[in-house]
């Protein structure tokens, strides 16, 4: 605009100033010519050429009005348009260039800007609305970002709790491991013991079923015994009575003999001195028949003694071998329980040994667990502190967010503003 005013400027310059030349010389011209041809005197000359000269100028100046009428007509189009476009209205028609100077240039350029920023004005519209819907999704994104963050901050803070109760749990856990790690070293201990006990047990118990089959064996053989007693006894029993019989024939040929004495005896008296040497054997066989009587007695009375000794040891024999077959079935009942003692300790043993075992294992295992137990205490621990992390992360993440939501807002308010100034325009 600058240059086109000084191009006016210029030209209306110019044109003044030639139209100044040129009645100035008509004005002297005709001055000389009234001055030579009409012998016009210098003063009325004067003032004849200064009115041919104000003619001149008054015919001038039309002459430069009528030739700048157009350009100003089409100055003041321009401005009328620039002003139209200034208001936000940039459907405005422009005439076909005719004169080809710099008002038309002007009016050309002003089309081509006017074309160009009405193209820029779609653009900025459609590229406003695209601003303000993407503007409006990113702040609805952000604010159910900024609640999912909230979401999860409220998440991570219930979980850092979680966490902490758990490290202390899992503290708890690692004390109560100790105290049965404790308790199963003392019942390690004890089970040790009872399977010290448990091996003297079965030893006695080997030993004592190993005396239970020997009194058993003693107690047959002693049963054996007293029933060969019982034998012999019963043979004895025979053989005084045969005794007793043999004695009883001797008396009874005692008592002949003595008999048979006393009648040579008598036979002897009668016969005076003839029979003297026969009444001496008459008086020795008397007298041995006397001896013999008197030892057939003894014999007698010592059988009936060894009869009753012999009665009474059967009897003793008899009751000892009901003690005995008593004692053996004692004894193998003893074998029984001996034996039922030994299987119960062999079993004990092995129960004691299993569960020693077991108590080993399991200690073992709760060493293993305690191990285990302490590195999730330590894996807890370490994901406490990075839920701590993520909480802190989250909160800073919430104020960014916040921080994010509020320059949206302001986004959306200057898209809103620009698609209202833009929606202003008329194109």
């Amino acid at each position: 605009m600058s240059r086109l005013r000084k191009n006016l400027k210029m030209r209306l310059f110019v044109w003044v100033l030639a139209i100044s030349v040129i009645t100035g010389g008509i004005s002297a011209q005709l001055t000389l010519f009234l001055n030579r041809g009409l012998n016009v005197a210098d003063g009325p000359s004067i003032w004849l050429g200064a009115g041919i000269g104000l003619v001149l100028s008054i015919i001038g100046s039309a002459l430069i009005q009528l030739i700048l009428r157009q350009p100003i007509k089409a100055i003041e189009k321009a401005t009328e348009t620039a002003r139209e476009v200034a208001n936000g209205n940039f459907n405005v028609d422009f005439e076909e260039a005719k004169r080809g100077d710099e008002v038309d240039q002007l009016m050309h350029e002003l089309e081509v800007m006017v074309l160009h920023i009405r193209k820029q004005a779609t653009q900025m519209g459609n590229s406003s609305d695209k601003l303000t819907a993407s503007a409006q999704e990113i702040a609805a994104a952000v604010q159910e970002g900024n609640a999912s963050g909230e979401s999860i901050r409220s998440a991570m803070a219930e979980l850092s709790t979680k966490m902490n109760e758990n490290v202390d749990q899992a503290y708890l856990s690692m004390d109560a491991l100790g105290a049965v790690k404790r308790t199963m070293d003392e019942v390690a201990k004890e089970m040790n013991e009872a399977l010290k006990s448990a091996t003297v047990m079965q030893t006695e118990a080997e030993n004592g079923k190993t005396l239970a089959t020997d009194s058993v064996e003693a107690m047959h053989m002693i049963s054996s015994k007293m029933e060969q007693s019982a034998t012999l006894n019963s043979r004895l029993t025979g053989m005084t009575g045969e005794i007793s019989r043999i004695t009883d024939v001797i008396s009874d040929i005692s008592a002949q003999t003595n008999l048979l004495s006393l009648n040579a005896s008598i036979e002897a008296a009668r016969a005076g001195d003839a029979g003297r040497g026969f009444a001496v054997v008459a008086a020795e066989v008397k007298k041995l028949a006397e001896q013999t009587a008197t030892s057939a007695k003894e014999i007698t009375d010592l059988i009936s003694g060894v009869k009753r000794l012999v009665n009474d040891t059967a009897n003793a024999m008899t009751d000892v071998q009901k003690e005995v077959a008593t004692g053996v079935g004692l004894v193998e009942q003893a074998g029984s329980s001996f034996e039922e003692i030994h299987q119960s300790t062999e079993s004990v043993y092995s129960r004691v040994q299993s569960v020693d075992q077991l108590v080993i294992k399991s200690d073992k295992e709760i060493d293993q667990v305690g191990l285990t137990t302490a590195n999730i205490l330590a894996m807890v621990e370490e994901a406490s502190k990075h839920a701590e992390q993520v909480l802190q992360a989250s909160s800073h993440q919430a104020a960014s967010l916040g921080e994010v939501n509020g320059a949206m807002e302001e986004l959306v308010a200057v898209a809103e503003q620009l698609q209202e100034e833009t929606g202003a325009t008329r194109l």
